[in-house]
This record gives structure tokens, sequence and C-alpha cells, in this order.
């Protein structure tokens, strides 16, 4: 499944590198840029894929891969059922 996410607050920028997500990058609401990781920021431009954009000009979509939830590899396997114990004898031997 893919996420997408605006990238606005210092914080999302430095998550996408962190996480290595891949970005878009817009202008005038064109395509400039898609699919590259970015490569460093600061408080007023973003480098990606060798070019720089001020924060101010343009906006940016981050893109991150999430696979789905899969069930532990131990609760695939097959469970193992313990035989009962017989009850103990009701009618034991006793010394008389």
């Amino acid at each position: 499944m893919l996420v997408l996410r605006l990238l606005s607050e210092p914080a999302h920028f430095q998550q996408a590198v962190d996480e290595g997500w891949t970005v878009s990058v817009y202008k005038d609401s064109r395509l400039i840029l898609s699919g590259h990781p970015i490569e460093m920021f600061n408080r007023d431009t973003v480098k990606i894929a060798g070019t720089y954009f001020f924060m101010e000009q343009c906006k940016f979509e981050g893109c991150r891969t999430v696979l789905p939830h899969r069930p532990a590899v131990e609760s695939l396997a097959p469970r193992v059922r313990r035989r009962k114990q017989p009850p103990p004898s009701l009618h034991q031997a006793s010394d008389s």
C-alpha cells in the first residue's frame, strides 16, 4: 500500500529522509520532479536529485510503501496438541 503525505514541517522532511521516502515536487500545480529521495534540507531549501528547491515556491509530497500486517511465523505453524492424561484411577487397590 502506498502512503502519500504532504511535507510541510521540518519533522515531515526529517521523517522522509530517515525512512528513505521518495518525493514529488510541484510548482504552480505542475509536477516538476518525481520519485527521488531527499538528499538534504534546511529551513529554506530542499535538495532532491542534485537540484535545490525553495520551500516557499514548491509543494512536496512524500511517498512510502507500507507492507500489510502479516501474522508472525510462529502463529502460522501447526499447533501441537497435548494428549490428555487419563484421570487418576478411582478404584485404586488398597492394602487391607
